[in-house]
């Protein structure tokens, strides 16, 4: 896979949340999309650039080194990750009440009170080995608990007894 650096690809923004780029060659690529490879770990480290969607999906080439990029490009990157891996963080879990095989969770986003419906907690909340959660609710909407073994009292007590 080609590597991509600040002297192969340069990026635009066509729309709040659109990239285009242009390639060392001129060639200019509309609609481009940026995916983390490790989103949750280090969402900067490893970036696939690439065009399309489904079977019309063709990868662009990866940025391995996000820091040689300037301020400005690595910002409208951040900008666009941020757009599309829409991950809420939860900061505390008020309350979950199970009723009919069905967790409701009444929980604290970090933009905002949420209350989300969770089916099935061994298949949709995944726990990484140093204490990141990713849940997945009932309308597929995912959020995360960055290390739910720093949360405060209630919340990690709350968090511990719903995991699977």
């Amino acid at each position: 896979m080609k590597t991509l650096g600040p002297e192969d690809i340069r990026f635009t923004r066509k729309e709040p949340n659109r990239l285009s780029a242009i390639l060392s060659d001129g060639a200019v690529l509309e609609d481009v999309q940026i995916a983390s490879l490790f989103p949750l770990r280090n969402p900067e480290s490893i970036l696939s650039v690439y065009q399309g969607t489904g079977s019309d999906r063709a990868e662009v080439g990866l940025v391995v080194e996000f820091e040689s990029f300037s301020q400005e490009q690595q910002q409208m990157l951040r900008d666009y990750l941020a757009f599309s891996h829409f991950l809420p963080e939860i900061v505390e879990v008020m309350r979950i009440m199970h009723s009919a095989g069905v967790d409701e969770w009444n929980v604290v986003t970090d933009r905002g009170s949420k209350v989300f419906y969770l089916s099935d907690a061994r298949n949709n909340i995944v726990v990484s080995d140093d204490g990141i959660l990713l849940i997945t609710d009932t309308d597929k909407c995912r959020y995360r608990i960055t290390d739910y073994r720093r949360m405060r009292g209630r919340s990690q007590l709350l968090v511990e007894r719903a995991l699977p």
